[in-house]
């Protein structure tokens, strides 16, 4: 429970130990070692194609979550469960697919919205460029992108790193609007749904000051992308 504006919010996330500053290190440290990883792949995969996007979340899998491990383990003494982490029921998986289905609604009818008022164009995604162009070798791969890696590491670092350290130092409401544009900015390949990805970060956050579990924001996610990438394959299809 916290209080905002003298009215009793609902919180099941813990209290963080770690500070701003923590973050700082560990994002400046990730992108360094992301950098370098890139770097050494460039010659051989080119990030326009599916093999270079699929390599590129990839790398930021294993990079970012042994760093903030490093940090909340080596210097706190912690456990995954200060993340977010806890054991998962049926139950945490029901409601991880059922908010994943309302999520994908929901984007999808903004986005939708969005397209008849001219705002973004629904072509604009480079996944619907590669729909169709690729092996069956590298769709699996694209499966596990979306719908595992991309999922498991920007949840750990937007909502169970970074969120919890802004909310602890200004508050939920300006932590809450600084990690979900941090979240939006770090999908700048997707700047045409920039609103989209958002309201997609404002909701995951909500998400997971609800349930209390980075597991059912991780879930949503992976299921929001998965119904995302379906609805692609059949606008490619359809055209």
């Amino acid at each position: 429970m916290y209080y905002n504006g003298g009215v009793t919010v609902s919180d099941k996330t813990q209290n963080t130990p770690w500070k701003i500053v923590d973050v700082l290190i560990a994002t400046g440290f990730s992108l360094i070692l992301i950098f370098v990883g890139v770097w050494f792949l460039l010659p051989w995969l080119r990030a326009s194609t599916p093999m270079g996007w699929i390599f590129s979340v990839l790398i930021q899998c294993i990079v970012v979550i042994p760093v903030i491990w490093c940090v909340i383990k080596l210097k706190y003494g912690l456990s995954w469960r200060s993340l977010g982490f806890r054991r998962f029921g049926w139950w945490d998986g029901i409601m991880g697919i059922l908010c994943g289905i309302g999520l994908f609604i929901i984007a999808q009818w903004i986005g939708w919205l969005l397209a008849e008022l001219g705002l973004v164009n629904n072509g604009s995604s480079p996944i619907l460029r590669w729909v169709g162009r690729w092996e069956p070798g590298i769709f699996s791969l694209l499966l596990l992108a979306l719908g595992l890696f991309g999922p498991l590491w920007e949840e750990i670092y937007f909502r169970g790193f970074l969120y919890p350290a802004l909310r602890e130092r200004w508050g939920h409401g300006v932590g809450e609007m600084l990690s979900v544009t941090l979240f939006t900015l770090a999908h700048v390949e997707m700047f045409p749904a920039a609103f989209i990805i958002f309201l997609m970060g404002l909701i995951l956050t909500e998400i997971y000051r609800w349930t209390g579990s980075i597991s059912v924001v991780i879930l949503a996610h992976g299921v929001h992308n998965l119904l995302t990438l379906w609805v692609l394959i059949l606008i490619k299809g359809a055209r």
